[in-house]
């Protein structure tokens, strides 16, 4: 079971950092997890690590789960990727399909389809919020 509070630290996020090595905060970002209601809230810390934005650890959702990202507070940029499919319909894990990048602010909205890779950095100079 997921706890309801979580955070994700730098030292997590060095595998998907350009420069692992680079110093930054104690924590990027933290999660409050909604329950079954799956409405989740992500605060990003704002800043640089390494010359690149603080962002989520990108992702794609197991089985047939879309989402929608609602911003609440600052601005952020969404990533977003499909992957190509092989002949059984099956994702191949280094080929990309189609690439999109999303400005937002408060007050909008992105839809991340089943099966879209994602993740969102924190351009901003304040906190950013989902």
């Amino acid at each position: 079971m997921l706890k309801p509070f979580a955070a994700r630290t730098h030292e997590e996020m060095r595998p998907v950092l350009m420069k692992p090595e680079a110093t930054g905060p104690e924590v990027h970002y933290y999660m409050i997890r909604g329950g079954t209601d799956k409405k989740n809230i992500t605060v990003w810390e704002s800043g640089t690590v390494g010359g690149e934005y603080i962002k989520t650890y990108g992702h794609y959702h197991v089985g047939k789960l879309d989402e929608t990202y609602w911003v609440i507070y600052g601005e952020g940029i969404v990533l977003l990727q499909t992957r190509k499919m092989d002949s059984s319909g099956q994702p191949i894990d280094d080929e990309i399909e189609s690439f999109k990048a999303i400005h937002v602010k408060a007050g909008d909205h992105v839809f991340i389809p089943s099966g879209t890779g994602h993740l969102v950095a924190n351009i901003g100079n304040t906190w950013l919020v989902t």
